[in-house]
This record gives C-alpha cells, structure tokens and sequence, in this order.
C-alpha cells in the first residue's frame, strides 16, 4: 500500500474503522516497519491503525 489509497482508505471510512497488519514471518518486517513509520497521520493514528505492529516490530 502507498499513501494514496491510504488517504483514501482514511477520507472514506475515517481512522476508526482501518486496521494494518502483516503476514509476518511470510512476508519480510522491514517494509511494513517504514511504511507504518512513513503513514501521513499522528502517532495517536497510527496507534489506532496498527495497534499490534509495534509489539511485532
């Protein structure tokens, strides 16, 4: 995913509603890791998107 379809993701059912995991240990941490730390919202945002990815990372 970039960060188009993310704005979209956002603008159309609101950060409430959007969760990101990974397919970890099939699908490499390091990618996932920089586009979480890369997403245009505030660590608030990205708490509530990705609870369980900073346990994982």
């Amino acid at each position: 995913m970039t960060a188009p379809p993310l704005r979209l993701l956002l603008d159309t059912f609101g950060i409430d509603r959007i969760v990101l995991f990974a397919d970890h240990p099939f699908m490499p941490m390091d990618r996932t890791t920089a586009f979480l730390d890369a997403m245009p919202v505030s660590d608030d945002d990205r708490e509530k998107i990705a609870p369980a990815m900073r346990i994982a990372c």
